[in-house]
């Protein structure tokens, strides 16, 4: 029977997972709105989806826990509780999936349940929230940093990193250093795909005194210029050629226009796969230890700029300082939130 749906009386003749893509990519339409909000919101949105890579995501999570649902006899998302999303989240973990993998599924179920009006924003389902109810035997093990399964033993600092691994930090020095200076994720400055552009020679510029590295292609595909810390700026101008800019786009959409010039203008050197840094490198480079230095050097930086206490106050992790402040960095991290640096400071 097929999917019917009307404005405002909405009707769905639909299976489970129909009617849950149809409330997934109904956000991702409806996002234009609200998407110059969301850009530094200070709390998840799971009324809206902002970019193709975040749709994909939620699509394939959604397939995965409707074809659960199915062997299970849940028909219909009125069913849906923290019990059945406790126990999907359980089944994904007997099955060896990752933390990121549950999360995933976790962030999707609770953007339709928002959705639909079946929960509010603060009814969504956590980890935390459901093992306070269970004993352990039944606990869901990811936590609020929940990407602890893929970074190893997220305490150890950057710096302690590099001793220990010093040959291997001197074979990479150029490659991490970059990370550090710029606080650049993996997949933003070593080539990986041909669909997610990286970092090249002419990502590199100066303004106003300051350097900045263009991303291309970031976090959700999200273009941004990201500020080069001022204790490593002397070695990033002996790496590479920074190009004077008297100008440098400020808002998300200005950004996007200026990726798609930059694009074209360096078609060519994507095409002959010039990049600066390959994609096959060591898994041990620990690339968000990086950022982590990164993110409290840059926030100490702001701090000194911008002052601690001239505006709207904010504590993450303990940390208290203007908000101002938090936002740069976050901005510069490639984050739309700002206590997403909850997992770098």
């Amino acid at each position: 029977m097929p999917v019917k749906f009307l404005t405002n009386q909405v009707i769905f003749m639909a299976s489970l997972e129909n009617h849950m893509q149809y409330m997934i990519r109904k956000q991702f339409n409806g996002r234009t709105r609200s998407q110059n909000k969301h850009h530094g919101a200070k709390k998840a949105d799971y009324m809206h989806v902002y970019s193709n890579n975040s749709l994909k995501t939620h699509e394939r999570a959604i397939h995965k826990f409707c074809s659960w649902a199915k062997e299970n006899r849940i028909k219909r998302i009125r069913q849906i509780n923290y019990d059945v999303i406790g126990n999907y989240c359980l089944y994904l973990q007997s099955k060896g999936y990752s933390a990121w993998t549950i999360k995933a599924g976790i962030t999707a179920i609770n953007h339709v349940m928002v959705g639909t009006g079946n929960w509010s924003k603060n009814d969504v389902f956590t980890a935390s929230k459901w093992n306070k109810g269970h004993d352990a035997k039944f606990q869901t093990l990811i936590k609020r940093k929940n990407r602890g399964e893929i970074w190893n033993n997220r305490r150890q600092s950057a710096e302690q990193w590099r001793k220990e691994n010093e040959t291997l930090y001197e074979n990479n020095r150029s490659l991490i250093d970059t990370a550090r200076a710029f606080g650049l994720r993996r997949s933003e400055l070593c080539h990986t795909s041909k669909d997610k552009p990286s970092v090249i020679s002419n990502s590199f510029f100066e303004n106003k005194g300051k350097l900045y590295c263009f991303v291309p292609y970031g976090k959700g595909g999200r273009p941004r210029f990201a500020t080069c810390r001022n204790d490593m700026e002397n070695e990033m101008r002996q790496l590479y050629q920074f190009q004077k800019a008297k100008y440098l786009p400020q808002t998300q959409n200005d950004i996007k226009k200026f990726q798609q010039v930059f694009l074209k203008k360096n078609e060519k050197t994507y095409r002959d796969n010039n990049y600066i840094y390959d994609g096959h490198v060591s898994g041990r480079l620990r690339f968000h230890i990086q950022r982590q230095e990164y993110a409290r050097t840059r926030l100490d930086e702001e701090f000194k700029t911008k002052g601690r206490r001239n505006n709207t106050q904010r504590t993450i992790n303990g940390i208290k300082g203007n908000e101002t402040a938090f936002r740069a960095v976050a901005k510069d991290l490639g984050h739309g939130r700002i206590d997403v640096l909850g997992n770098y400071i």
